[in-house]
């Protein structure tokens, strides 16, 4: 535990911690003369930014770190102009229960997937395990503010996260897209998937014959689209039939699949950053590195949703006024 009072806008404090093991980092901000956002603070481990928080606000401040190493992590303070006389009191960084490690034999695997979810959705969880589990090799489940692990979770095929802050949202279901090397399909909570999901996705990206990321579920936008929803030139939903394979802007990452020996993208680093607005996020970070996106064929209802849930980010978005600026801002950079 540590007490430190910065006067200068950045400060950097090191801390030993062990691969394998979660970690609560709890740390409380104060100031005076306050006259807006107070900064962000980043982890660092090996010169590579892990996790950050990109608001911190005065009083107590916490949340979950996941080491790729054993070894030093680095918290990176960022304070912006307009604030003076920076406390930052009573740091504790306390070693959680162990969460996963990746075992060496997943170098043989090649069929992932990979599904976050949170408590209200337990039900439809169980639905989703049941339908892809018998599909995949490995089935990776993280636990967005989950205080235990569900029973049916309790399988060898199975790795989980128990994440009791729910902090990365749906964009924990990318977490494991740079540790693990084949077919990654990351999916929703709220999606009821054919028995042969995984076998006709990966038939339709073979014959692509490049590197990209295909889903069920895209769109297409008009030239300088400032809006998500209006400016929309065509809508590939995933419960409807689609023809043919099509070319799409921005994809569904509840339905999407993505080799990720021949993509190399850290689209969740990208998703964290936009937690709300996760399917833009990750498209625009496709398109910068040059990766194509295509919405794949399928017959009406070959999808569906799942009746069990009635609410969901897009319900979400229209209430939260924030996540609609995201949206919006993420529009215009994109």
């Amino acid at each position: 535990m540590n007490t430190s009072v910065f006067s200068e806008e950045k400060s950097i404090m090191n801390y030993d911690v062990i691969y394998g093991y979660a970690y609560k980092l709890s740390f409380e901000v104060g100031c005076s003369h306050f006259r807006g956002k107070i900064g962000r603070l980043s982890v660092c481990q090996n010169s590579e930014e892990i996790t950050s928080k990109e608001t911190l606000t005065i009083g107590i401040n916490s949340f979950i770190i996941y080491p790729k190493n054993t070894g030093v992590i680095s918290l990176n303070f960022e304070f912006t102009e307009n604030v003076e006389s920076v406390c930052v009191d009573a740091i504790s960084l306390e070693k959680l229960e162990s969460v996963m490690v990746l075992p060496d034999d997943l170098q043989r695997l090649e069929v992932f997937a990979a599904v976050a979810s949170i408590p209200q959705r337990e039900p439809s969880l169980k639905d989703v395990i049941g339908s892809i589990l018998p599909q995949v090799e490995k089935l990776f489940v993280y636990l967005n503010g989950y205080k235990h692990v569900p029973n049916f979770l309790q399988n060898e095929k199975i790795e989980y996260v128990l994440d009791p802050t729910g902090r990365t949202a749906a964009a924990a279901k990318l977490y494991w897209v740079t540790k693990v090397e084949g077919y990654y399909f990351s999916i929703d909570d709220d999606i009821v998937y054919p028995f042969d999901y995984c076998a006709k996705t990966i038939e339709q990206y073979e014959k692509l014959n490049e590197p990209c990321m295909v889903s069920y579920h895209g769109k297409n936008y008009s030239m300088l689209a400032t809006h998500q929803r209006l400016d929309r030139a065509e809508f590939y939903q995933f419960e409807h039939e689609q023809l043919k394979i099509s070319a799409a802007h921005v994809l569904g990452t509840g339905v999407a699949m993505v080799d990720t020996r021949k993509v190399k993208v850290d689209i969740y680093h990208e998703a964290c950053k936009h937690p709300r607005s996760i399917d833009l996020a990750v498209s625009i970070a496709l398109r910068k590195a040059g990766i194509s996106r295509y919405t794949l064929s399928k017959k009406e209802g070959w999808l569906k949703q799942n009746t069990k849930v009635n609410h969901g980010l897009n319900e979400f978005k229209q209430i939260d006024k924030e996540a609609s600026k995201d949206v919006e801002g993420l529009m215009l950079s994109g």
